[in-house]
């Protein structure tokens, strides 16, 4: 049994402790422990700029997805060690897996696709805002805040 615990704090962890940076200006920072049939554990912090924006966890084999605010972080749940690290994107919005087990991660005006392996497939941008994402067969197709709709496959994040 997997459990993962997160806390808010607002005051820095000591130096010995791993910190994620998902904000250019930390405030506070949010506290990830993970613990899978009581036998691997272990803990991370990631520094964020507001207390208000919820992390976003998925686990997926053995991976732990961590996105919030500018960060993006794949883990190696055995040991928190950190497969893939994205720290320039901006308001991090939800992590969802498709049919096809990419995992799909979009951000204000970006969508961003990892492998099953946790490695980074594409990252594409749009010009606006993006609202909702939806897969279609092999597409998604991207819904933007001024109404407008565009599709790119699913493997490559080439338009189509």
């Amino acid at each position: 049994m997997t459990t993962i615990k997160t806390k808010l704090l607002d005051e820095k962890p000591s130096k010995d402790k791993i910190i994620l940076p998902a904000s250019d200006f930390p405030n506070y920072y949010w506290e990830v422990k993970y613990v899978k049939d009581m036998t691997a554990s272990w803990e991370v912090y990631v520094a964020v700029n507001q207390s208000e924006i919820e992390l976003n966890l998925f686990e997926k084999n053995d991976l732990l997805f961590v996105a919030i605010e500018q960060g993006i972080f794949v883990l190696n749940t055995s040991d928190g060690s950190t497969i893939c690290s994205i720290t320039d994107t901006s308001y991090v919005q939800s992590i969802e897996e498709t049919s096809a087990g990419i995992v799909l991660i979009p951000s204000e005006d970006e969508l961003l696709a990892f492998s099953q392996n946790g490695n980074l497939l594409w990252r594409t941008t749009f010009p606006d805002v993006i609202e909702d994402i939806e897969e279609q067969d092999s597409q998604i197709e991207i819904l933007d805040i001024s109404s407008e709709t565009y599709r790119v496959d699913i493997f490559t994040g080439k338009p189509v």
